[in-house]
């Protein structure tokens, strides 16, 4: 009896031999979900990146290439494409002025003049004040219509 206690009995091996193949495969699957994990992750990135990224990086999503241009034009499609162009004119405009258009000419105006007194125009070391600056506004008087 001490010989079978000392051997391990073949139950007991082809359980350690199946338990063997379960953690073998249970690692396989580990490394493959991490590794999915790892794409999905990369995956998420890049969305965002597409999505909130800016905007000079973002890549249309109408084109099928997944990754930008480095350079649009080969240097030797531009030396021969400079000979060839022909000069395209684009005709200009004219923005409009920011600001409140002038009032027309033909308005009557009235003048407002806020001056100082002679006696406040001298200074008390005895010299005269000069004028700093002036301010001009216009302003519209609207008449209501009778009922």
């Amino acid at each position: 009896m001490i010989s079978s206690c000392c051997k391990p009995s073949k139950d007991i091996l082809e359980l350690q031999q199946i338990n063997a193949s379960l953690v073998d495969g249970f690692a396989k699957k580990e490394r493959f979900y991490e590794s999915e994990i790892k794409i999905l992750k990369e995956q998420i990135r890049l969305l965002q990146d597409k999505l909130f990224g800016r905007k000079s990086e973002k890549i249309k999503s109408d084109s099928k290439e997944h990754q930008l241009l480095l350079f649009d034009e080969t240097a030797e499609d531009t030396i021969l494409n400079s000979d060839i162009e022909d000069t395209v004119e684009v005709p200009g405009y004219k923005r409009r002025k920011r600001g409140r258009r002038p009032l027309p000419a033909d308005l009557p105006r009235i003048e407002v003049v806020h001056d100082l007194s002679d006696e406040e125009k001298i200074c008390f070391c005895g010299c005269r004040k000069s004028c700093i600056g002036e301010e001009v506004s216009g302003q519209l008087d609207i008449i209501p219509a009778l009922p």
